[in-house]
């Protein structure tokens, strides 16, 4: 559940991190998500990943492990999904179609938007190339 506070914390988070740069282990997509759903509840998800790899095989290794076949489906292990992207609230995480072995991008609602991490810090996507989402 969110805090009542949830969106000025939200906020907090993103400008703190909105110049690290992408970086498996530091500020990938997953610990960013992960890092907003705590700021917003208090759950912090990934506590048990950060730190545990520094590469993409390492990042694929922890999702294998899980279960997952790409980042929806491992979001989807800590997340609720919505029906329909088009359910998604502010705040919600997202997930966008990549071409890579990942499947996925995760990233955080934020209107008609999308935050998420590049190699130059937190940009946007159109909320319209989410194909799942997950409840926060």
């Amino acid at each position: 559940m969110r805090k009542h506070d949830w969106r000025k914390r939200l906020g907090q988070y993103v400008d703190n991190v909105r110049t690290k740069p992408y970086a498996f282990g530091y500020q990938d997509c997953w610990l960013f998500v992960a890092g907003a759903v705590s700021a917003m509840t208090g759950t912090n998800h990934a506590k048990k990943h950060k730190g545990k790899y520094k590469t993409a095989r390492g990042a694929l290794g922890i999702m294998r492990r899980a279960g997952a076949n790409n980042m929806a489906d491992f979001a989807g292990l800590y997340l609720e999904e919505h029906s329909a992207p088009v359910f998604a609230h502010i705040g919600d995480v997202m997930a966008i179609p990549t071409d890579d072995a990942f499947g996925f991008s995760l990233g955080i609602l934020n209107g008609e938007r999308v935050l998420v991490v590049t190699p130059n810090g937190i940009d946007t996507r159109d909320r319209s190339e989410a194909t799942r989402a997950f409840k926060v």
